[in-house]
């Protein structure tokens, strides 16, 4: 498959489909494995217009198994060619359902989606809408600047907003991320090392002794995990670090490294391994608006890196969601916060 002449997107006709279940079936035994559509996700060799397809099956690929299911008989770990012909039927049905996505603009799926639908027309409808859009966005990818820090800025320039979760719930990780370049950003620039063969080694401050060598992030890794922004690649760099460091202590091992961080039980675990420092958790109902005052201006002072967790929701905090806290005024008593899903609808700064 070619890839896509510019300011043109792939056809997604049936025969287009087909040919990529084919190319896609490595093991030739009739049907997609959610093995076979990761090892696509993490192949810097994967076409473009290929890409867009891989990432539709990685993003839907639950949807898509719904689409078709009296044949399924015993394969529901796997996608059949009747699934993709269901596919195509679907995005034939709907052929514009998508405005045009910018590379760096969030999709609203996975995390960020909307209700559960239940209308089988309406979630067709919504399926169609996903694809298009995950398709525009890695075509988009395709033509960006996948440099470190981004060509339009200076070469050890590390900025905040260059992180912005994708579809997975690695909040924790991103929000630690986010305060440590808020408070400190010369550790972030100190962390990553730039190869010659396509390839970054991190050195966490945490574990020194254990540098992690990773290959540049995929067009699908760009637009399904931490999303390529305007400021460079190196979230999605350290993202992926952090997978393959978590994947040795995994019970169940993602071949995807970023699926690796989806893993809110080690929430504390970022702060030392970014920063080398120790840890400690506070929880607000136990502490005076006194303590919680000395302990952020004591973090400030030292350039500690600090974030905060939610638990219950209200109208502009998610629940069960970590934040960056990226400023701390002692004067007014005034705390500013940053979601790490970026400039997400509904996530902007809370002061």
């Amino acid at each position: 498959m070619d890839k896509p002449k510019e300011n043109e997107t792939t056809e997604f006709s049936k025969d287009t489909l087909v040919e990529a279940f084919r190319q896609l079936d490595r093991n030739q035994d009739g049907v997609l494995s959610e093995t076979e559509i990761d090892q696509a996700v993490i192949d810097l060799a994967v076409p473009p217009d290929l890409a867009e397809i891989v990432g539709i099956l990685k993003a839907e690929f639950d949807e898509i198994k719904d689409l078709h299911k009296d044949h399924r008989n015993g394969i529901e770990d796997s996608l059949s060619l009747a699934d993709i012909l269901e596919l195509a039927n679907v995005l034939v049905k709907h052929p514009n359902d998508a405005r045009p996505v910018t590379a760096h603009e969030p999709l609203r799926f996975g995390r960020h989606a909307s209700r559960k639908i239940t209308d089988p027309a309406e979630r067709a409808a919504k399926l169609a809408r996903n694809a298009r859009s995950i398709m525009q966005r890695i075509h988009a990818i395709v033509d960006s600047d996948l440099s470190l820090y981004g060509t339009h800025h200076d070469e050890w320039d590390v900025d905040i907003e260059a992180i912005q979760q994708g579809q997975i719930g690695n909040c924790y990780f991103l929000a630690a991320l986010g305060s440590v370049v808020a408070t400190n950003p010369m550790i972030v620039r100190r962390m990553i090392k730039e190869n010659s063969d396509n390839t970054y080694t991190v050195t966490f401050p945490g574990a020194r002794l254990e540098p992690v060598t990773v290959v540049r992030p995929t067009i699908v890794e760009l637009a399904l995990y931490t999303r390529l922004t305007e400021f460079g690649i190196w979230p999605a760099i350290l993202e992926k670090a952090y997978g393959v460091y978590n994947r040795s202590m995994a019970w169940t091992p993602r071949l995807v490294p970023a699926e690796n961080t989806d893993a809110y039980e080690r929430w504390l675990d970022p702060f030392n391994l970014l920063t080398g420092q120790d840890e400690k958790y506070e929880p607000l109902a136990s502490i005076t608006p006194e303590k919680l005052a000395a302990i952020l201006t004591k973090a400030f002072r030292e350039r500690r890196a600090v974030w905060a967790a939610s638990k219950s929701t209200s109208t502009r905090i998610a629940e069960c969601h970590a934040y960056s806290v990226i400023n701390w005024d002692p004067g007014s008593c005034r705390i500013t916060l940053r979601n790490p899903w970026g400039p997400v609808e509904g996530s902007e700064p809370e002061v």
